[in-house]
């Protein structure tokens, strides 16, 4: 293994946990680059122990996003019969298919999306999702979409990177405060969020307050998609329970107030809510949309049960 804080492993991980790296695609092409430079980096060492080692050190960094999860497994499926120089040349080679196919599926994404939404839409979106934004960047040069409301998404106001892309490339859009949601969903036509875990009976994992959302899109009857590549589909879990929801401390929350300044009071901070499958009108993958309940045999389809059981380690 690299000297701490030398290799690509320790870079990475202190770029996810930290949040330099962020979104579940990101997070998931980081990590298969990763592990792919660690295998071509290695040329006399015992490979396997490394990669065990590095798997388990990035999949610490963020439990919550599949992605992570999903991009070791894939990237490292070779362990399961190869060892030696067979298992480098697979992992480097593993690592750049599922980049490749990481940036193509926000394309297709893209365009399956766009067929949904409705002409002249004003589009609600969560957060900072490369899948959404490319469906609702793809209406717009469609000449579907007529402005996209976004959310501020505190704690880390991660709608701000949303607003700067959108108005880069010429979308009009409005930010608004999180709590704002519901008092402006009667001007809203369609809701695109992205997703960090999909269930496999079609629950969503996705960023604090999403859940809020679909509830009001749900009271209003707007309908309500998530983007979402398969690889972050949960081959491991059934429901939004059987995910762990991260907490990452108070610091995000009381700031610019001093958490020492907050004596007696209790911070959660939470970072994932579960949005449950029955207020998901499509999960918008790069096959198409799909419904909720389709999610567990797509799951079969991208990772076999019997590779997931090879990994039981991680």
């Amino acid at each position: 293994m690299d000297e701490r804080g030398s290799g690509p492993i320790e870079r990475i991980a202190d770029d996810i946990l930290s949040m330099r790296v962020r979104g579940a695609g990101r997070i998931g092409r980081a990590a298969s680059r990763a592990l792919g430079e660690l295998a071509y980096g290695n040329v006399s060492g015992d490979l396997s122990s490394d990669l065990r080692e590095a798997a388990s050190a990035l999949l610490s960094t963020r439990p919550t996003a599949v992605s992570l999860r999903n991009a070791i497994i894939l990237t490292l499926s070779g362990m399961a019969s190869l060892d030696g120089p067979e298992l480098r040349e697979d992992v480097i080679r593993r690592s750049g298919d599922f980049i490749t196919r990481s940036r193509d599926s926000v394309e297709s994404i893209g365009r399956e999306g766009a067929v949904l939404i409705p002409d002249n839409a004003t589009v609600l979106t969560h957060c900072n999702s490369s899948a959404a934004l490319s469906a609702i960047y793809e209406g717009y040069k469609l000449g579907k979409v007529r402005r996209v409301i976004n959310t501020e998404t505190r704690p880390w106001r991660q709608g701000h990177i949303t607003s700067r892309w959108l108005a880069g490339n010429g979308v009009p859009v409005t930010m608004i405060v999180d709590s704002a949601v519901n008092h402006i969903m009667k001007d809203v036509d369609i809701v695109m969020v992205g997703a960090d875990t999909v269930t496999r009976c079609g629950d969503l994992i996705n960023k604090i307050g999403t859940s809020q959302i679909a509830l009001s899109a749900g009271e209003n009857s707007v309908p309500f998609h998530t983007c979402a590549e398969t690889y972050k589909f949960s081959p491991t879990a059934f429901a939004g329970a059987d995910v762990p929801i991260e907490d990452r401390g108070p610091k995000e929350v009381a700031d610019p107030l001093r958490v020492e300044d907050m004596e007696g009071v209790r911070f959660e901070n939470p970072i994932f809510d579960v949005t449950p499958g029955r207020f998901i009108d499509s999960i918008v993958t790069e096959r198409g949309p799909i419904s909720p309940e389709e999610a567990g045999m797509r799951i079969d389809d991208m990772i076999p049960p019997e590779l997931v059981g090879h990994f039981s380690w991680l």
